[in-house]
């Protein structure tokens, strides 16, 4: 009798075990999110999709950078890096590179470094350099070195600014999309890279041309190649195996034609592109629509279940002209 109310007591014992391990995974799930940010997640994600069991990230950091930017009427360019620990924990030899390739000239005097947890804005001078506890931050005239070699410990944002002039005699009617790649080493000691997507910079061959970008998504959760909704751009929550259909909608809002547009749109991470029900009517392959609805075929863009990027080229976007590029891709399993 005895033996038997000890093997009863351990299968209690292994059924908590199992039971608090299942909360345990499910209080880390993370669903895959779809909006305008491009935000990206530690590398233990990779590979794995976005099945629930993937949230398991064993306490690590999980370090983002999300980039964006404001057009001053000036013409001068603020580009935002927003940095920011999602899971609390600490980092350490955050390290990361930005070059410009004389597309922009530096403003040193207007940039300045706001740290984690702080609301004090610290500028760069004429040195062009900042060294706090925290970080060393060095401008040139076109490039950005960001280091440090502490460990931080932070649950909140820091920003750093900078304020850029884009050099329109040189690069007229061209997009430009930034990249920035990055390293830190986790709460594990393992280095992570990374990559984060800035919104694009446009040159035009008048100053004053105003382009306005806007993105809308759908989704597909019963794989019938159909929208469930109408597009909205709102965010939403995908599962895996979901289509998301995308519509960007680009309006040239000024009174002067842009010329040899430029559009690049890579694929979004975690997702694979999807070629929909094979239609050229917004739920297939890639195109371009005008607002009479005339369909003209994108020039690049890659093979059904591959990421990379959607290219083209618009001769001529007229004042008050919009177009829209329609593609669809698939939450990777």
């Amino acid at each position: 009798m005895r033996d038997k109310k000890i093997i009863f007591n351990k299968n209690i014992f292994f059924l908590l075990i199992f039971l608090f391990s299942l909360f345990y995974l499910n209080s880390f799930s993370e669903e895959f999110k779809i909006g305008n940010k491009a935000t990206v997640n530690s590398e233990f994600y990779k590979n794995t999709s976005n099945k629930p069991e993937v949230s398991v990230i064993y306490k690590s950091s999980d370090l983002e950078i999300i980039k964006y930017f404001e057009k001053k009427s000036d013409g001068k360019v603020i580009l935002f890096y927003n940095l920011n620990n999602t899971n609390w924990r600490k980092i350490s030899n955050l390290n990361f590179e930005d070059d410009f390739e004389n597309k922009f000239k530096i403003l040193k005097k207007d940039s300045y470094w706001v740290s984690f947890n702080s609301i004090s804005k610290k500028n760069f001078g004429d040195s062009g350099i900042i060294k706090d506890e925290i970080v060393e931050i060095n401008l040139n005239n076109n490039k950005v070195n960001f280091s440090s070699n502490k460990d931080i410990i932070f649950n909140g944002n820091a920003i750093l600014a900078i304020c850029l002039e884009p050099k329109y005699e040189e690069f007229q009617d061209e997009i430009y999309r930034h990249i920035t790649k990055y390293t830190y080493d986790d709460n594990h000691n393992k280095k992570v890279n990374k990559i984060s997507y800035a919104p694009d910079f446009y040159f035009v061959t008048s100053e004053n041309s105003e382009l306005k970008i806007e993105r809308f998504q759908s989704l597909d959760i019963d794989n019938d190649m159909k929208m469930d909704f109408p597009y909205q751009k709102d965010e939403l929550t995908g599962e895996n195996g979901n289509i998301i259909f995308y519509k960007v909608k680009i309006t040239n809002e000024s009174s002067d034609s842009i010329f040899h547009l430029k559009i690049i749109n890579p694929i979004p991470d975690y997702t694979k592109m999807s070629y929909g029900d094979e239609s050229l009517e917004g739920t297939g392959y890639p195109i371009i629509k005008l607002e009479n609805n005339e369909v003209i075929p994108i020039e690049t863009y890659p093979l059904e279940g591959y990421g990379g990027n959607i290219e083209t080229h618009f001769d001529e976007l007229k004042s008050e002209e919009t177009i829209y590029i329609y593609y669809c891709v698939k939450i990777r399993r």
